[in-house]
């Protein structure tokens, strides 16, 4: 299963963090800052795609140049350090701005009790503004079930 990244930033910070899940970067023609990606992909051996298209159909904001594509991935809280637990937060833009919140203040353990916004939707991305990439997180079915 797939998602993506909106933006430059949060595509940054994906490629910084988590190299290892990105499966290819698509840059529109009007972006300028195409150095810096361009040669990171490379050197990971990201595949990176020149396609005005796709920002077409899938694209919300005219302003955004850069998307990547991940492959979901899950994680393992670490059990010896303090968590955020969130129960059923419903709103991804909330739901992003709690962890890029929990990045800045170095807090790298979030628990989610479904059901909940989906963590992978790029609108949670975009509202992280990457900061997704830098956590662990973990889905549990109830607050007992951690």
């Amino acid at each position: 299963d797939y998602s993506y990244t909106s933006g430059a930033y949060a595509t940054i910070e994906m490629l910084k963090a988590n190299p290892i899940v990105v499966r290819a970067v698509y840059i529109h023609s009007k972006y300028a800052g195409i150095e810096n990606i361009d040669g990171f992909c490379r050197e990971k051996g990201i595949p990176v795609l020149y396609n005005d298209r796709v920002f077409e159909r899938i694209n919300r904001k005219e302003n955004t140049y850069v998307l990547g594509v991940f492959r979901k991935y899950f994680c393992r809280l670490m059990t010896n350090r303090p968590h955020v637990v969130l129960v059923n937060p419903s709103d991804m833009g909330n739901l992003g701005t709690v962890i890029r919140t929990m990045a800045g203040l170095n807090m790298h353990d979030l628990a989610v009790v479904t059901p909940a916004a989906d963590i992978f939707h790029p609108k949670t991305i975009r509202a992280s503004m990457g900061a997704l990439f830098h956590i662990r997180f973990q889905c549990f079915d109830s607050f007992d079930a951690g």
